[in-house]
């Protein structure tokens, strides 16, 4: 059985995500403070208030994947996931019930700020969303997930 852990604990992926918003939304802000210059209204707090609280809400309710496991004799993927505010939870899914889409990853400028993503589905529901920086997964592990998924259903990559 071949096991691929993630390199960051979900609650450290989540808690960076929504500081590096917060310093983000409030960048304005401190420009304004540290210059005296005044280019902003009291609308962009409400804004800013909202784009926070939005990303609270993403950032602690998405599903990181903390270890993927293929075992080849029982024909089976093992996932440990966990959220932000519930304990560890594991799924246990056949290779011949999931369908895996792997986009192409972007080229060019677009690729700084987008990283691969898996998608693997059982029937027409998404179970699971593997991405980089989303679950942590190095580089490489993350190579070896994705070849691992190839081995076991030969998926061609799909645009978009």
């Amino acid at each position: 059985m071949v096991i691929h852990k993630s390199g960051k604990h979900p609650a450290v992926i989540t808690l960076t995500k929504i500081f590096t918003s917060v310093a983000i939304v409030y960048t304005p802000v401190l420009i304004e403070l540290l210059f005296n210059v005044n280019f902003i209204g009291e609308f962009y707090y409400w804004i800013a208030a909202g784009i926070i609280t939005r990303r609270f809400i993403d950032y602690t309710f998405d599903k990181r994947i903390i270890s993927v496991g293929f075992d080849s004799t029982k024909r089976q993927m093992i996932f440990h996931s966990k959220k932000f505010f519930s304990s560890k939870k594991v799924t246990i899914l056949s290779f011949d019930d999931v369908v895996a889409r792997i986009p192409k990853k972007k080229s060019g400028w677009f690729s700084l700020f987008s990283d691969q993503s898996v998608y693997l589905y059982k029937g027409e529901k998404t179970m699971f969303e593997l991405s980089e920086s989303k679950d942590g997964f190095s580089d490489q592990t993350f190579r070896d997930i994705i070849s691992e998924i190839e081995v076991i259903s030969p998926v061609p990559a799909i645009a978009g």
